[in-house]
């Protein structure tokens, strides 16, 4: 009788598996108060997500949770090189997600550069013609008192564009020494970057099972991440490199991970202990 007047007379099926998979970290972008009890949430996506719209209610409720507030206004930038075909909301009756989605590519680094923000500077790479106003967004960026924490940044996204190398050469220009393991913050970035990308891996489709299942499901994850990295930032991934991802452990996939941003060519990066 109550299942019944629950279920609003709606025939029930058999009851099914109620373990429910969890994901231990979930690390976004970027969040800002934008009041006592709201928050503003900027994810930058660089493929179309099927699920981004699940996603995005994920870290709304835990955001929400973690923070204390009662209103959680959702941005997705998309930065990737195809055509945005990601939906903006997610309707499953009593539960709703919306979000705005704006493909970064449909705005101008110059109109960014004129904002008083300096994330929007950061950001900026990443727009219309941002590529080649690396020097002009590094100079903005290097007069500032938390230049560094920007700096760490703007090293972080570069990946998206692979302007890894060109960044290192415009640092250079500008006397700015790049040691990631004697400089906590870059390192910080580095490793929450790798466990974005991760999850990331994950979120495409990769499946988890026993702990064994598990392992390789994580692995394969990593080699999705790797092979995006190494194409964005040296071309076309030879079917050689391809191989060796498919096949190495998760051990090898996450040291080589760390040596992309430093790394001159596939071979260098992919090469052995």
């Amino acid at each position: 009788m109550l299942l019944k007047r629950i279920a609003r007379g709606r025939k029930l099926g058999p009851p099914l598996n109620v373990e429910l998979a969890l994901v231990e970290s979930r690390i976004a972008d970027l969040f800002f108060r934008t009041g006592k009890r709201r928050l503003l949430h900027i994810e930058i996506q660089t493929w179309n997500a099927q699920n981004m719209a699940v996603r995005s209610g994920v870290y709304a409720l835990l955001a929400a949770e973690k923070f204390d507030v009662d209103y959680v206004d959702q941005v997705v930038l998309y930065a990737g090189r195809g055509k945005m075909k990601m939906r903006d909301r997610l309707d499953i009756g009593a539960v709703k997600v919306r979000f705005r989605l704006i493909n970064v590519d449909e705005i101008s680094a110059a109109e960014l550069l004129r904002s008083e923000n300096p994330v929007d500077w950061v950001i900026a790479m990443l727009g219309r013609n941002g590529t080649k106003m690396l020097k002009t967004i590094l100079r903005r960026i290097l007069a500032l008192p938390m230049e560094r924490r920007l700096l760490a940044q703007l090293m972080a996204l570069s990946g998206l564009r692979g302007l890894s190398e060109r960044l290192k050469m415009e640092f250079k220009a500008a006397g700015v020494e790049i040691d990631i393991e004697s400089n906590v913050l870059l390192r910080e970035i580095r490793d929450a970057g790798y466990e974005k990308g991760l999850a990331e891996g994950e979120a495409r489709g990769v499946k988890r099972g026993e702990k064994r299942g598990e392992r390789r499901g994580r692995a394969e994850g990593q080699a999705q991440l790797l092979h995006s990295q190494l194409e964005a930032k040296f071309g076309k991934v030879p079917a050689w490199a391809d191989e060796r991802l498919a096949k190495a452990s998760l051990a090898d996939l996450q040291r080589w991970g760390a040596k992309i941003l430093t790394a001159r060519s596939i071979e260098s990066a992919l090469n052995g202990r």
